[in-house]
């Protein structure tokens, strides 16, 4: 379940670097919540380690657990759909009806894990669902659902023409762009960044950049398409007249929405980057590597925090009265059952 991992790594020295880098989550968690931010990407390092603070223990556990179902349905599908593209790229084919079967199997063995694994036994490939944690139920009704969509999800997926496309030129694939993290390690600006491309292939001297979305449409996603744009002719060094477009597969509705930026799109986006890196930089006792002590990063106490895995842990979200069954605040727990396991807040959009 790789996706779920947040962590920029180096091995240098043996040892692993958490270096200071923009990403579309850092930069959401950022705005969203500090505390949040500081949890997932700064305290958390290094957490895995026997000899870690309790502290980063505590953080490290806590960015294992999974807030929402729906996340885990959609990196399931995600990654089955890395695999069956890598097997395309040495032209190999893959059998629909295996797939899907497989991707069931990984969803109920989740369930199964999750329910029972301790949360000093997470790790970035062990996940548990905050629910199963908390000791709330997950209703059948969801389950049933959510496993529902997963052959509805791969069949929209094998029935792209891409896919048949690929099957019969695989060398029009970029093999290093398949479920791949891209740079260059900075763009224009110098701002090292963390990206993850699902696809990317030439044709017709078009460059395509394709992603496949679990969740819904949502117009954050454009803002998501210009950032592919620039960093993608970036590493390819393609000429800044050369035509890219962006392709976006819902999967679960069977919605496509297809982008093209100008040049001056491109910019802006990579200036707005620019700024959020700066100010991520400015939180850093290192320009460099990612270090600041966890209270430097103030918590926002507010709904979002009842999709935050890190808030068992946070001393502002008790302080608040969050998460105590009071008779002043009688119904907290019913929220935050609610969400968690997505009965609630279906607006939201889901990261996939």
């Amino acid at each position: 379940m790789s996706r779920f991992s947040n962590r920029k790594t180096e091995k240098i020295m043996n040892q692993l670097i958490n270096y200071l880098s923009w990403s579309e989550q850092r930069s959401k968690l950022f705005y969203t919540c500090p505390k949040q931010y500081g949890y997932r990407f700064i305290e958390s390092w290094e957490g895995w380690l026997p000899t870690a603070t309790k502290s980063a223990q505590d953080a490290y556990y806590h960015n294992c657990l999974v807030s929402d179902l729906r996340l885990v349905t959609g990196n399931i599908v995600h990654d089955r759909c890395g695999r069956v593209l890598k097997r395309l790229v040495g032209g190999i084919t893959s059998d629909p009806a295996t797939e899907i079967a497989i991707a069931e199997a990984d969803f109920d063995n989740f369930l199964s894990n999750s329910a029972k694994l301790p949360l000093t036994a997470l790790g970035s490939k062990r996940k548990k669902l905050i629910a199963h944690l908390i000791g709330k139920v997950v209703p059948p009704t969801l389950i049933a659902s959510e496993r529902a969509s997963i052959p509805v999800m791969m069949e929209q997926f094998f029935a792209l023409p891409e896919i048949a496309l690929f099957a019969a030129h695989p060398e029009l694939m970029l093999r290093e762009f398949i479920e791949a993290e891209i740079g260059p390690p900075t763009n224009e600006l110098g701002v090292p960044a963390r990206l993850v491309t699902d696809c990317v292939y030439q044709q017709d001297d078009i460059t395509w950049v394709l992603d496949w979305k679990t969740g819904r449409p949502h117009e954050s996603h454009r803002d998501k398409g210009v950032v592919y744009d620039a960093y993608v002719r970036a590493r390819l060094k393609l000429p800044p007249k050369s035509q890219l477009k962006i392709r976006f597969y819902y999967l679960k509705t069977g919605e496509t929405a297809d982008f093209e930026f100008a040049h001056e799109e491109r910019q802006e986006a990579l200036w707005r980057i620019g700024e959020d890196f700066f100010l991520l930089q400015q939180k850093s006792l290192d320009p460099v590597v990612n270090i600041a002590p966890l209270s430097s990063f103030p918590a926002r106490v507010d709904t979002h925090c009842f999709n935050c895995t890190h808030r068992l842990i946070c001393p502002e979200f008790k302080a608040a009265g969050f998460g105590v069954h009071t008779a002043a605040s009688p119904n907290i727990w019913a929220i935050d059952a609610r969400v968690q396991i997505n009965l609630a807040d279906e607006q939201k959009e889901i990261a996939s």
